[in-house]
């Protein structure tokens, strides 16, 4: 069944007709949807031969947008074909359309000023719905107003230069009136990083075999405005041996990391902890990978 285009929030129904053209009667044994957004329930458990029943199937589209199919698997007494699917699929158009769908800051320096991302809110042409407060519960995230109407709203989001380092999961979110959803969340995500930046971010080897060491080497850029010292490097591997080198005074290092493919017993995947005496960022991590040949 296609049920063609729907507001998200559209709860899609359909009757499936279920006959019996054999000679003893069917026996609806299971029913089951692919998702709980999806109930079945069968009008009749049995049917005689050369009757119908109805199988109702509903699809709540809530939380839903895009192209969608959904399907029911009922499996029957029926010997050649003891599973039949039955499908429903269209296309569910939110009443607001948000631009993007989801907020990803691109590269976040801590210290380096805030970063800021457009979003825009515009209610699709046809939806009776209204836009209502815009908000975050989020204390590293600001949401300055550029345009309002009750049809289209549009934003600078910025991140606070306070937020901390790592990854930075957040979530805006639209009150919506008179739509089929009261309210609709925009994802916020970013990497912060520090002033000391690693190149790259994770190291990998690829195959290790053979008996010579397989070398490769990282670059530890300070962006700060002090120059830096490193203090120690952790390495809980005994296949893996490091060394530092200075290029630049303060700004930049050469971490030398190297693997004897012979010591290593599994797949590798360990890490090393730098420590430096940065007083923004006096830890990194680089994680190391392998794979031993198969």
């Amino acid at each position: 069944f296609n049920f063609g285009e729907v507001s998200a929030g559209t709860r899609v129904e359909h009757d499936f007709v279920l006959k019996n053209e054999g000679n003893a009667p069917l026996q609806i044994e299971r029913v089951v949807p692919s998702c709980g957004c999806t109930a079945a329930v069968p009008e009749v458990s049995s049917i005689e031969p050369g009757s119908q029943g109805n199988l109702k199937v509903t699809f709540d589209t809530k939380g839903f947008f895009g192209e969608k199919l959904k399907t029911v698997r009922v499996y029957t007494n029926d010997t050649d074909v003891p599973m039949t699917v039955l499908s429903v699929k269209g296309t569910i158009k939110p009443d607001v359309e948000i631009i993007p769908s989801r907020l990803s800051f691109e590269d976040v320096v801590k210290g380096a000023g805030s970063s800021e991302e457009l979003l825009t809110f515009k209610v699709r042409n046809g939806a009776d719905a209204t836009l209502g407060e815009v908000f975050t519960y989020s204390k590293y995230l600001t949401l300055q107003k550029v345009k309002e109407s009750p049809k289209e709203k549009q934003y600078k989001v910025s991140i606070a230069e306070t937020a901390p380092l790592g990854e930075f999961r957040e979530r805006i979110v639209l009150g919506v009136k008179g739509g089929k959803v009261s309210s609709m969340n925009v994802p916020v995500f970013a990497v912060i990083r520090g002033k000391l930046r690693l190149r790259p971010t994770r190291l990998s080897f690829g195959i290790l075999e053979g008996d010579a060491p397989i070398e490769r080497t990282v670059k530890l850029v300070n962006r700060g405005d002090k120059p830096i010292k490193i203090l120690d490097i952790k390495n809980p591997s005994d296949a893996v041996s490091v060394s530092v080198s200075e290029d630049k005074p303060g700004r930049q290092f050469s971490i030398n990391v190297s693997v004897k493919p012979s010591e290593v017993k599994e797949d590798l995947s360990t890490s090393i902890t730098i420590t430096t005496d940065s007083e923004e960022e006096s830890t990194l991590t680089l994680n190391i990978y392998g794979i031993l040949p198969s």
